[in-house]
Formats: C-alpha cells, sequence, structure tokens
C-alpha cells in the first residue's frame, strides 16, 4: 500500500506531485492496473478505484464523476475506518462544492452527505467533541432550506457536543 501525506492543507491539484503523476496515467492504463491489482487483491482494487474516483472528481470536476465518487463510495462503506470514512466524506463535500453545473440543490446535498456522516458516527472528532464550524455548517444549510425540524433535531443530538464555551450562544443563535 502506498501512502501519500503532505504537510500543506487544500493543496491545489496543480502542484501537487501525486496529481501530476497520476495525469501521467491514461485511462487505459489505468484500468489495466486495476485489473492487475484485482486479480491480486479485491480489497486493494475497491481501495484503488474508490480513490481514483475521488481524484477523478477533483480533476474533471463534473457532476458524473463526483456521482461516481459518491456512489462508490457509499456502496463500500465498511471498506474503510472511522477516520477514513470522515475523511472521504469531507471529501465529497469539498468535490460537491466544485462540482461544475451540478444539475441538483447542493444544499440538500450537503446536507445528505452530513445526514451520512451522523448515521456512521463519524460527525464528532474522535474524543466526541463536535467542531464548531460543522455544527454552524448544518445549522446554516438547513436554515437555507427552512428546514427548522431538522435544525431542531441537529442541535437537540449535537449541542452538548460543543466545546462547553460556545454552547450558551450557539443555542442563542439557533432559537433567535
Amino acid at each position: 500500500m502506498l501512502i501519500v501525506t503532505s504537510k500543506s492543507f487544500n493543496i491545489h491539484f496543480q502542484n501537487n506531485p501525486i496529481a501530476l503523476f497520476l495525469k501521467q496515467i491514461d485511462k487505459k492504463s489505468f484500468e489495466d492496473i486495476l485489473q492487475n491489482i484485482k486479480s491480486i487483491s479485491g480489497t486493494d482494487h475497491l481501495y484503488l478505484k474508490i480513490y481514483y474516483n475521488m481524484y477523478t472528481m477533483f480533476i474533471d470536476k463534473s457532476e458524473e464523476k463526483y456521482q461516481i465518487f459518491k456512489d462508490s463510495l457509499y456502496d463500500n462503506l465498511k471498506l474503510f475506518s472511522k477516520k477514513n470514512l470522515q475523511d472521504l466524506h469531507y471529501c465529497l463535500l469539498v468535490g460537491n462544492d466544485s462540482v461544475i453545473d451540478p444539475g441538483k440543490n447542493i444544499t440538500l446535498e450537503k446536507l445528505s452527505i452530513f445526514d451520512s456522516m451522523i448515521r456512521l458516527n463519524i460527525l464528532t472528532q474522535p474524543n466526541g467533541v463536535l467542531a464548531e464550524h460543522v455544527f454552524m455548517n448544518y445549522v446554516n444549510l438547513s436554515f437555507q432550506e427552512f428546514d427548522i425540524d431538522r435544525i431542531n433535531t441537529f442541535s437537540g443530538k449535537f449541542i452538548d457536543k460543543l466545546n462547553k464555551n460556545i454552547r450558551s450562544n450557539t443555542n442563542l443563535f439557533i432559537k433567535g
């Protein structure tokens, strides 16, 4: 297994050495690689295919590539650790923002990704705390959809998972 890390967050694909490397592999060659790996390990094949689907979503920025990545991830949730699932869901959220002409309600799509994270119990940090920006993002998306029931259900479940020093003001914001 190859693991690649970077000290920078949100690095642009134009400057990313792995993205530059992957651009050199044409689609037919990559399919040959996938087929070879499939004959060796079905699990490794699925991992590589899902991560490649994520890569093509960010490169092509199309609704089709976004949906292919999302479907491949959702069809194989059991393969991944909670941390990897959380990271891949965040990639879906970012990919949702970068899709050109998505043809669907982006707000509802983001809420569905967050709802998947809630179902999988991967929305909070390992210590059980929910980051304020995640909480506020979900609430703001729900506000955009005028979905007060969703806001109340979400806040009832997660407001106590926020840091204590922001709970009161966050509660006022939601009730206000």
